[in-house]
């Protein structure tokens, strides 16, 4: 079975080493750059981000996984940060 997040192995999103989790945004980042570009050439230069997202078409749909896996890393990377100041996956206490 594979997880969201490629092979079948992956860990957790909150375990995910902070590597990987930084990759993977860049990795996100390249593509969703890529997508606007097509995006533009297939005319929805204009067209807000809240409207993309509701559109069924393959090309909008592409856009709307990226975004929604983009926010998902980065939610977890403002979590780590806010937690404890840095991107390494949060260390849960033995006493909890």
């Amino acid at each position: 079975m594979s997880g969201r997040w490629g092979a079948s192995d992956a860990k957790p999103l909150a375990e995910m080493p902070r590597a990987e989790l930084l990759r993977r945004i860049a990795k996100l980042d390249a593509e969703s750059s890529d997508l606007n570009k097509q995006l533009i050439q297939a005319g929805h230069g204009l067209t807000k981000i809240q409207d993309i997202l509701k559109m069924s078409d393959p090309l909008s749909q592409k856009y709307k996984k990226n975004h929604e896996e983009q926010m998902e890393l980065r939610a977890e990377r403002e979590h780590r940060m806010r937690y404890q100041g840095t991107e390494h996956p949060v260390k849960k206490s033995k006493w909890l």
